[in-house]
């Protein structure tokens, strides 16, 4: 079952560490926060092309969309992502699977240069 997803998923996955602030905007307020100011913080500990698994103490539902600032990446703008599933962990935060929904062509390809370099980093220290 698990080898049968791996094989329907549209890019590789990789673990990793990285920043990332977000927001959960609510559908009928403006959002005028573009500096992510007043957005959450938490950690992506799990990435691809198409999405991310990201762990935080702020909870999002499945369901909901929520925009991503990725640091050290050089992306060009936020990305709004869907929350497909929560899970709560034992500290008290959260762990959940978004998938990207909106996101350029430019920055797909950003991250999947990330994702190379770090599978590269990765295969030298197994040598």
């Amino acid at each position: 079952m698990a080898n049968q997803l791996q094989n329907q998923r549209q890019f590789f996955r990789l673990e990793t560490l990285l920043d990332v602030k977000f927001k959960i905007p609510k559908a009928a307020e403006p959002d005028h926060d573009i500096l992510f100011l007043n957005a959450h913080q938490g950690q992506i500990i799990d990435l691809s092309g198409g999405g991310a698994v990201i762990t935080s103490k702020a909870a999002a539902e499945p369901g909901a969309l929520i925009k991503l600032k990725i640091s050290n990446l050089g992306l060009t703008s936020p990305i709004e992502a869907s929350v497909i599933r929560v899970e709560n962990l034992s500290d008290g935060s959260y762990k959940y699977a978004a998938k990207f929904e909106s996101i350029g062509e430019e920055d797909v390809k950003k991250i999947l240069g990330f994702l190379n370099q770090e599978l590269l980093k990765q295969s030298r220290k197994l040598q």
